[in-house]
């Protein structure tokens, strides 16, 4: 996609950026594995636990409220190029969730790679736990 079109597009060009959201960006960013060029991170957007696991390609818009967390040292999360993350969007993974490259993720979706066994004999802690890698 040539760069003029991203340029273009109506989510980015009227997205308005300022000092401080600059650094709320960098300070956001500033753990992650690996960070491309041009990203957009609206306030109050929070990568948690261990941010050292995200990676974030170029052009990633993610916005207010969003939160993106790997739950251990073994989990990853990756997001493609040119991908949106909506509005209040949860991201947590156990193994790892990677969205590819032009999507959009809705606002108000919760993205998770783990699924609990449900038996009304057990409480949900005695569960047993079903992780696979998450891929959109």
């Amino acid at each position: 996609m040539p760069d003029s079109l991203i340029l273009e597009n109506q989510l980015r060009k009227h997205h308005k950026s300022f000092i401080a959201g600059w650094f709320w960006r960098w300070w956001t960013l500033s753990q992650c594995e690996s960070v491309e060029k041009n990203i957009i991170v609206d306030h109050n957007v929070k990568l948690l636990r261990l941010p050292q696991k995200d990676a974030i390609g170029d052009y990633v818009m993610l916005k207010d409220g969003t939160r993106i967390c790997s739950t251990n040292i073994n989990a990853s999360i990756s997001k493609g190029d040119r991908t949106t993350i909506g509005y209040h969007t949860m991201i947590f993974s156990s193994i790892g969730i990677s969205v590819g490259h032009d999507c959009f993720v809705a606002p108000s979706c919760y993205l998770i790679d783990l699924n609990h066994q449900i038996k009304k004999s057990q409480g949900i802690n005695e569960h047993a736990t079903e992780n696979k890698v998450f891929v959109i």
